[in-house]
């Protein structure tokens, strides 16, 4: 996995023990949160999940490719995106290249206010209704784009500065960059997601996520985990393959890994604890896995990390 950088504290990628993440992203009376995240080369970006915040995506460097709810969205340098709250996203095949990207993180209710004014029903509430897709993707080239990613890049010299009032300067240019969106949505210039993906896939999906993040630590096997969905083992690896390019047990371990990598760097246990823990069969295979995901074993990777 890459790195995730809080701009209010240095963190690493946002982690979650199910498919929704259990992470609050700002707090309850300041519910915005932003991120630059590098993605490295050889990885795979960031693994599919889903939050209760709408979030903004702004590639600042190289290219991916993220699926968001079953569609294919190839982004790079320049791309912005607006991700609707509960939409499932994620990248799912390993980077060439290193690439990277800004996100801001809000609560709807946050920036709908009194629910039923016009700001909300007139401007916000169509953006999110659902034949407008699951998301917004603006193109470096729109005509809005520029002015687009200096509401972006305002909001992260907001945050590092925290100067007096940042918070009303924070919620103003938010609002500054759904007005572009708006726009953009309102002229038909901006691609959408699509609301009408086949939801049997999309349901599926979401079950074999769920069931491997809540049951990581257990034995996991192909064909418990296609009875799980009523599927022959033979369908099921080509479900899983076609869908997250990648083989189940492929993305099993590297559940563990991400896991397993928490355990290394946040605490001081032994690498056959943290095998255990995340269900490897041994602490060797454990050591095995992690070298070649990461280039470097479990202990260095501890020595490295906390100096």
């Amino acid at each position: 996995m890459g790195l995730m950088r809080n701009m209010q504290k240095t963190t690493k990628v946002t982690r979650a023990t199910g498919l929704k993440e259990k992470k609050q992203h700002g707090d309850q009376m300041f519910p915005v949160a932003i991120y630059d995240v590098l993605m490295e080369a050889g990885r795979i970006p960031v693994y599919l999940h889903w939050h209760e915040e709408l979030e903004i995506l702004f590639f600042t460097e190289g290219s991916a490719t993220f699926l968001i709810e079953g569609t294919e969205v190839s982004l790079t340098a320049g791309d912005m995106l607006l991700l609707k709250p509960g939409v499932l996203h994620g990248g799912h095949d390993k980077l060439s290249a290193a690439a990277a990207y800004r996100a801001v993180l809000v609560r709807y209710e946050f920036l709908a206010g009194m629910g039923q004014d016009r700001i909300s029903r007139k401007y916000l509430e169509p953006l999110f209704e659902a034949e407008r897709g699951t998301y917004v993707h603006m193109s470096v080239d729109h005509a809005l784009h520029g002015q687009a990613a200096q509401a972006v890049e305002a909001v992260f010299s907001l945050f590092g500065e925290q100067g007096k009032g940042y918070e009303l300067l924070v919620k103003a240019q938010i609002l500054q960059l759904f007005y572009f969106f708006y726009l953009l949505v309102d002229g038909y210039e901006g691609s959408v997601g699509n609301e009408s993906y086949n939801m049997r896939i999309n349901g599926k999906i979401r079950e074999i996520y769920e069931f491997v993040q809540e049951n990581y630590q257990e034995k996991i096997t192909v064909g418990q985990m296609a009875r799980k969905v009523h599927f022959s083992e033979g369908y099921f690896c080509r479900f899983f393959k076609d869908n997250f390019h990648m083989s189940f047990m492929e993305y099993v371990n590297g559940v563990r890994l991400q896991r397993a990598e928490r355990l290394v760097t946040e605490t001081d246990k032994t690498m056959e604890e943290i095998a255990g823990e995340t269900g490897f069969s041994s602490s060797n295979y454990f050591a095995v896995a992690f070298r070649r995901a990461y280039g470097i074993s479990p202990l260095k990777y501890r020595t490295e990390m906390i100096k």
